[in-house]
């Protein structure tokens, strides 16, 4: 499989995908778990519980992934899915099943450190765009799939059923992975010590401009994971609509991050400023964000709404990860992924209590101002770690030809 050719870039994005379906394949099993002796306390424990380890580990796993390099950080993640879902096949207490996500949960820092790591270094110029704006739609493609496989299961009141069949997707995904070439790392810098890649982390936190988009994509994710939290809720208040009508729209609006992904690809790759970009970005989904808690919005207007929000994360998401690259040093590529899949992760586990806490106030404009603070401040990180990067050098040019 030739570095940098389309096969091995949707192979890495595979990758992705089944670790994002990961997140969502239990939610439509609520109520299977629920018959179980652990009853809602086991199904929302495992329901956040996933995405802790990427909450405390992320940096760390991106260390990792420039050490051993993204190939082999792939497979590991890989065999990491196939071994948990197995287990769930076998499980028959509480504390196994939450064993299991947690378990789950080192699969996916793993995948999502490397697999960007991997599409940094095997591409370059307007393929490597592309192929992070093609990155950046791993989550809502992911997310659906593995909203079909609980789906699946729920049909046949099986919870086995999703475990195996994600099983069977992760060893074939796996299995393909084992042609990615043994040479994709971030740099052939081997003789750094661990004790020198960790260093590179605390840097990264401290100063270096990676810091900023990975802030600019907690805030991003935030205002996303934010809204989708309290919109059944706000519009049951305020519209009287049922929460099941609420998450069909949201999960239809979700499809339009895909091609708002792709269009900002496109326009960055046509020579707009990713800040101009994200601004304007910022703006509609500012606009759109109010226009989704405004009282006053008319309920057949809120599915368009809902798709222009969608459409705007989509289109920022890409923007983000487009951008780093070019302030990325390319002997870190790994930690760098790393510190945005902590980002992500972080973002769900701190964002539901402050929006929550926003829903209950019962003041709409309280969503509204948490929807303009997110943008607001994507827009000055993103804007900032560009700044730090002034001649706009892409460290990883070239990088994908060398390997």
């Amino acid at each position: 499989m030739k570095a940098g050719s389309w096969p091995m870039i949707l192979l890495v994005y595979a990758f992705g995908v089944a670790g994002a379906a990961t997140t969502s394949k239990i939610i439509p099993l609520h109520g299977l778990f629920d018959a179980l002796s652990g009853g809602p306390g086991l199904f929302a424990a495992m329901l956040a519980l996933v995405g802790l380890p990427a909450a405390l580990l992320g940096g760390v796993s991106g260390t990792l992934t420039d050490r051993i390099g993204a190939r082999t950080t792939l497979l590991l993640g890989g065999g990491i899915g196939i071994a948990a879902n197995l287990l769930a096949l076998t499980a028959a207490s509480d504390g196994a099943y939450i064993a299991i996500r947690l378990i789950e949960g080192l699969a996916l820092i793993a995948i999502f450190s490397a697999a960007p790591a991997a599409l940094m270094v095997i591409s370059d110029g307007k393929r490597r765009v592309a192929a992070m704006a093609l990155w950046s739609t791993y989550s809502p493609v992911g997310v659906s799939l593995g909203l079909g496989l609980g789906a699946l299961s729920v049909t046949q009141q099986s919870i086995h059923l999703a475990f195996t069949v994600h099983a069977g997707l992760f060893a074939a995904i796996t299995a393909a992975g084992l042609m990615l070439p043994r040479g994709v790392r971030p740099a052939p810098s081997g003789s750094m010590s661990l004790g020198v890649r960790i260093a590179a982390i605390a840097e990264a936190y401290r100063q270096s401009s990676v810091s900023n988009i990975a802030g600019a994509f907690f805030l991003i994710i935030s205002s996303a994971f934010g809204v989708s939290i309290v919109l059944a809720g706000h519009l049951g208040k305020v519209h009287g609509l049922p929460a099941s009508q609420s998450s069909a729209m949201l999960g239809m609006a979700n499809l339009m991050m895909i091609p708002g992904a792709f269009l900002a690809g496109a326009r960055l790759n046509q020579g707009v400023a990713a800040p101009r970009l994200f601004g304007g970005v910022a703006l509609v989904g500012t606009v759109g964000g109010t226009l989704i808690f405004l009282p006053e919005t008319p309920v057949p207007m809120l599915l368009p709404i809902l798709c222009v929000w969608c459409l705007c994360l989509g289109a920022a998401t890409a923007t983000a990860l487009a951008t780093l690259p070019r302030v990325a040093d390319r002997t870190r590529l790994g930690a760098a992924a790393g510190l945005m899949s902590q980002a992500g992760a972080a973002a769900t586990l701190l964002a539901p209590p402050v929006w929550l806490a926003a829903l209950e106030s019962e003041r709409w404009l309280a969503l509204v101002i948490l929807i303009a603070m997110g943008w607001s401040g994507a827009c000055f990180l993103l804007a900032r770690a560009l700044r730090r990067a002034p001649d706009a050098r892409d460290a990883t040019s070239g990088a994908g030809a060398r390997q």
